[in-house]
């Protein structure tokens, strides 16, 4: 027999959940952790609620729990920070399978294997919801002290420069909800994988902590994300459209639906790289950083004292809108 969460209760579940090898030190009220001499800790959270951030029909619980670890260490990785623990709040329908709340947390284990990231669940929550599942994450981090990479620091005539590629999730997402079979369209796979389980440049982030002047992570989507990244600094961008990272894969899934790739580019969500901000003469620093970290890095244009604009592909210069995903609208 498969046990629900109604069949086992609260106290049975949380035994379950403190015996896994990604759990470590529940049971009080509260963590207990001595941040190293010279450090400031750096804390984020992000929730993900079914049928905003994930839907059951097309992921497992295993990816719903990498997606959850992934999305905040990415916050972290913006910051430069050395992730040390995460805490996990979980809101759950009483009908929820045991297996499928442990199989969340095998997937926070598969992402920080895959990051070689050894740090563990450190506390938490769970509570009964009478819906929908929310998993709500805080993610606690440390950095040298005052050297956290902040989005404030840019100033005019910076290099803007990103990490990966961009629009591969927001078309994986595409075609998942349109439910377009993956023998049919060629790199499918490709894009899927960076929706359902992304990658955050945590490694990168510390390499080039010291050497930006400004750094955010792309979740909201790049033409919202560099708007941030702007008004925290009080600068404007530059942006040429023809420099923007695209992978194969987006390329040929975007000319098949008559879409232009740069428009997944700009506006697509959810890819977690790291957009930055560093003075040219900083150019081989960053370059080195990439290098070292395996990590694709391309330079898309410089911050300015004016507004935020585009050069489109035809030579047409326009104002960059933030076309990006927002909450409640």
């Amino acid at each position: 027999m498969k046990k629900t969460l109604k069949d086992v209760g609260e106290f049975r579940l949380i035994d379950a959940i403190a015996e896994l090898d990604v759990v470590s030190g529940i049971g009080d009220d509260c963590a207990v952790w001595t941040p190293p001499p010279g450090h400031d800790i750096v804390m984020t959270t992000d929730a993900l609620v079914e049928r905003v951030h994930f839907h059951h029909e097309w992921c497992v619980y295993e990816d719903i729990g990498w997606k959850s670890a992934a999305v905040n260490l990415s916050d972290l990785a913006a910051m430069g920070a050395e992730p040390v623990a995460l805490l996990y709040g979980l809101a759950l329908p009483a009908r929820t399978l045991v297996n499928a709340v442990l199989a969340i947390y095998d997937g926070v284990a598969l992402c920080l294997d895959s990051l070689n990231l050894d740090i563990r669940i450190t506390g938490g929550n769970v509570a009964e919801s009478p819906e929908r599942m929310m998993i709500s994450v805080t993610a606690v981090g440390i950095v040298p002290t005052g050297g956290a990479a902040l989005r404030s620091g840019a100033k005019p005539g910076d290099d803007i420069w990103v990490t990966g590629t961009l629009g591969d999730s927001a078309l994986g997402l595409f075609l998942l909800m349109n439910r377009f079979k993956k023998e049919d369209w060629p790199g499918w796979l490709a894009l899927v994988d960076r929706h359902l389980t992304p990658t955050p440049r945590v490694e990168f982030g510390k390499a080039a902590r010291d050497i930006v002047s400004a750094m955010i992570d792309v979740s909201d989507g790049l033409s919202g994300d560099i708007g941030h990244l702007c008004i925290e600094s009080g600068v404007g961008a530059f942006i040429d459209e023809s420099l923007l990272p695209v992978s194969e894969e987006a390329k040929n899934v975007a000319e098949r639906i008559l879409r232009p790739v740069e428009q997944w580019a700009l506006t697509g969500g959810e890819d977690y790289e790291l957009l930055m901000t560093a003075h040219p003469d900083r150019a081989n620093d960053l370059r080195r950083a990439a290098e070292s970290t395996g990590t694709r890095l391309t330079r898309i244009g410089s911050t300015t004292t004016g507004e935020m604009q585009i050069r489109r592909l035809d030579g047409a210069i326009e104002e960059l809108e933030c076309l990006s995903y927002r909450h409640f609208s």
